[in-house]
């Protein structure tokens, strides 16, 4: 991903490497280009589809939004995955391509969902009081790890 400096637009931009060197071996090719920020970019294991999170400013109440979007690596079939007012981010693909996990944010909390790609059935897995940062799949796609914080009794440094 390309991000244009001093402006809200970004690019998105496919290389091809040689897998032992790590040499560009193919051309640059540019996907999409978006006049909103996107961020976030997880390539499915097939290296077919990438999903991404894409931020947009709500200026009526002064906050961003963050929604997820889905695009062949072609850059064919780009559309929205995760929409509407709540926040949707952090989305990975499990490592048989089969479901995406993401987190959402509502007025009443934040959760980790999963998206079935074969169906588009999504299911709340976990309700957190906080919100999750790295969120992660198992290698076998079994389990989702996430880091968080959490209330702890503080102990004195020094008596």
């Amino acid at each position: 991903m390309t991000f244009v400096p001093g402006s809200a637009r970004s690019r998105v931009d496919m290389f091809t490497f040689d897998p032992r060197s790590g040499a560009p071996t193919g051309p640059l090719e540019t996907v999409l280009e978006l006049s909103s920020l996107a961020v976030d970019f997880d390539l499915s294991p097939d290296g077919s589809r990438i999903v991404y999170e894409r931020r947009s400013n709500d200026i009526m109440n002064d906050s961003t939004r963050s929604n997820l979007w889905i695009i062949d690596t072609d850059g064919e079939r780009h559309r929205p995955l995760v929409s509407g007012t709540d926040s949707a981010s952090s989305p990975r693909w499990s490592s048989d391509g089969e479901r995406i996990a993401y987190i959402r944010s509502t007025a009443t909390g934040t959760g980790i969902h999963v998206r079935w790609m074969d169906t588009g059935q999504t299911a709340l897995v976990a309700n957190l009081q906080k919100s999750p940062s790295e969120l992660s799949w198992s290698p076998d796609g079994r389990w989702l790890a996430f880091t968080m914080s959490v209330p702890t009794k503080s102990e004195p440094l020094a008596k």
